[in-house]
């Protein structure tokens, strides 16, 4: 008996077909219904499974860069070539580990590890870690004081990655990065000198796939910024400033 043949998933197999109007019998769009919704966190989740799966091979192939990097016998061209090589798949993974985090956020598989942390300590190793991104392209200033609080260590490093490297690809320049504790609270608020928000899109600031800043851009960095405060019983709020370019606040509870 012969096997089914394999087929690539389609688009079709996890979204809802156009309804017609009972009364036209005109086709219309329906993608911002529940049904539309749901299978888009359904291919959401399917891509996240199976970028994950390719993750492991990325890793070893930045480790394997970031060796060459870190031998003094490369030479500079070839060292410096493999740094952006090295970046760039930080990057990449960053973003698997992105999407695959709010694809089992909204599927309810993700748990959260919950521990003492400082939200400044974190934000400084995020400046750390980012460092090569923003050479020629951005400032990084910090001003951050302690602020303890009880969460995901990982998720609250990505969550502060995203922040602060969509600040430095679409706005660049002088990026100023500050952390304050209040009574119950830690902020994280990031300034930018840049272009600034759309002002047409400003009530659809998080919607998946909203480029706020360029038409190029998906803008699914935003929608994991705010699906990641809000597994962490927080807030993310964006504006632009009266003297340009744009500041993203996330506020999250301490305790």
């Amino acid at each position: 008996m012969m096997e089914p043949a394999e087929r690539s998933l389609l688009a079709t197999d996890v979204l809802p077909a156009p309804t017609r109007s009972p009364r036209t019998g005109d086709a219309h769009d329906s993608s911002t219904g529940p049904a539309a919704l749901a299978g888009h966190d359904r291919v959401v989740a399917i891509v996240g499974d199976e970028l994950r799966r390719a993750l492991g091979p990325v890793q070893a192939l930045h480790d394997q860069f970031a060796a060459v990097v870190d031998d003094p016998r490369t030479f500079p061209m070839v060292a410096s070539r493999a740094a952006m090589l090295t970046r760039n798949l930080r990057r990449f993974a960053a973003a698997i580990d992105g999407v695959a985090d709010v694809a089992d956020l909204r599927c309810g598989r993700l748990q959260l590890a919950p521990t003492t942390v400082d939200l400044a300590e974190v934000a400084r190793e995020v400046c750390r870690d980012l460092a090569g991104e923003a050479a020629g392209r951005a400032e990084l200033v910090l001003d951050a004081v302690p602020a303890m609080g009880w969460w995901d260590r990982a998720r609250l490093g990505r969550l502060v990655g995203h922040v602060v490297s969509n600040a430095i690809r679409h706005a660049g320049g002088r990026i100023e990065i500050s952390v304050l504790a209040r009574d119950r609270e830690a902020e994280l608020v990031v300034r930018d000198r840049g272009p600034g928000l759309d002002p047409a899109k400003l009530s659809r600031w998080f919607d998946r796939a909203e480029p706020l800043r360029r038409p190029d851009s998906f803008g699914i960095g935003l929608w994991i910024i705010k699906t990641l405060s809000e597994a962490m019983r927080g807030s993310v709020t964006a504006a632009n400033c009266c003297d340009g370019g744009a500041r993203f606040c996330i506020v999250l509870p301490r305790g």
